[in-house]
């Protein structure tokens, strides 16, 4: 991933964490006339999601992180496949008593 981002400057990097943020960002990208590289999850494949009504109308913003679990002891910045596995993390955590904040950056240049 570093070698991409280090050698396509001026290009959006999108990592999406699932199948719906990536439809999203192609729906953004399709507008817009900005170049982008969009990195799928293989995982994202394999994990069912519920499909929204609006999927060939939504769109996600270009560099804008999102929180994805709110808490107040930590904060974790993650993207793309780990997010699922850091808001694993989270919950085990939450049980004794560690509220971890996550933040999905979605857009990595």
């Amino acid at each position: 991933m570093s070698g991409i981002i280090n050698l396509v400057r001026g290009v959006n990097v999108l990592v999406p964490r699932d199948m719906t943020r990536a439809a999203g960002f192609y729906n953004t990208i399709l507008k817009s006339d900005e170049p982008a590289i969009i990195v799928e999850v293989l995982n994202g494949y394999r994990v069912k999601e519920r499909l929204p009504d609006n999927l060939s109308d939504m769109t996600v913003p270009l560099g804008v992180p999102e929180t994805i679990r709110e808490g107040r002891d930590v904060t974790l910045v993650t993207y793309g496949a780990l997010c699922r596995i850091t808001l694993d993390a989270a919950e085990k955590l939450s049980k004794v008593g560690i509220e971890i904040e996550v933040l999905d950056v979605q857009s990595l240049l």
